[in-house]
């Protein structure tokens, strides 16, 4: 055992009522530290957060305490001795996790697509009144526009590559957008993408990563998980698209007064072809 796996021995033992946990490091995750806790009966995932602060943490970790009450498929929190949903490690906040059996879902099939869209779904109906308690960075389209509004000359300063023409895109694209203003509100994920998606062998999914939640438009949610989930090789796939549609909420997709689909134009103008089924009429 090496030292670091020593000290989260160690930890564990002094914070969890598990004796001599095995620990080995998951590999996958860019912002925080993950580990594999084994015990002789139980696997757990421990998250340390370089980044989060408390006041987010604690949020995250209010929706997940929420949704494992609705039997919600998404991590459990283990409490420590003391029934804190989160401590600290080497000054960090950590949370110890129910780890979720299963792989990270690869080459999805229409049918894992519109179970995919009926989890977010569900997700929005069982948070609709949950509320947010802080200010968060958000994606809706008002407050990206403003962050490259405020932002523009830092990210050209800091010499990222075609810093100039991206951000130039970027402006002209966000005025190519025209949302309504009374789009369905709620709680939403944001991070809905495949390596956020786990599927066990009964073909079961889970969703896991909620550090991106806040409130905002339901519609930015599926359109993020469009984006990550529904394009394969640069190119739309839209019998995985239509999946997903199908099993959304109609109010999250069309305009309530104006009748006409509002998924984002460029998911459908652009590759020019109707949807077919349930998204091809508004709903009686």
């Amino acid at each position: 055992m090496n030292d670091v796996a020593a000290h989260i021995q160690q930890h564990f033992m002094q914070h969890f009522k598990l004796h001599q946990p095995t620990i080995r490091p998951i590999t996958y995750g860019v912002i925080n530290f993950n580990y594999l806790i084994e015990t002789s009966d139980q696997k757990y995932l421990f998250k340390i957060y370089n980044l989060s602060d408390e006041k987010n943490l604690a949020f995250e970790l209010s929706i997940l305490d929420f949704l494992s009450t609705k039997r919600f498929p998404c991590p459990r929190i283990v409490s420590d001795r003391r029934q804190r949903l989160y401590h600290f490690f080497d000054a960090k906040p950590a949370v110890l996790l129910n780890y979720i059996p299963g792989r990270m879902i690869t080459d999805i099939t229409p049918d894992q697509m519109h179970r995919i869209g009926s989890g977010v779904g569900l997700l929005h109906r069982l948070l609709m009144d949950f509320r947010q308690p802080i200010e968060r960075v958000t994606w809706e389209v008002v407050d990206m526009e403003r962050h490259i509004q405020n932002r523009s000359a830092e990210i050209i300063q800091k010499n990222y590559p075609d810093a100039i023409e991206f951000v130039g895109f970027v402006a002209r694209e966000f005025q190519k957008l025209d949302f309504p203003d009374n789009l369905p509100q709620g709680l939403t994920h944001q991070d809905v993408k495949p390596e956020n998606i786990i599927i066990d062998n009964t073909g079961r999914i889970s969703f896991v990563d909620f550090n991106d939640c806040y409130r905002g438009t339901l519609l930015v949610d599926v359109m993020t998980t469009i984006i990550w989930a529904c394009f394969r090789e640069d190119a739309l796939d839209t019998d995985l698209l239509e999946a997903m549609c199908a099993a959304m909420p109609t109010n999250v997709l069309w305009h309530p007064q104006k009748g006409s689909i509002s998924t984002p134009c460029f998911c459908f103008v652009c590759y020019g072809r109707p949807l077919s089924g349930r998204c091809a009429s508004p709903p009686k």
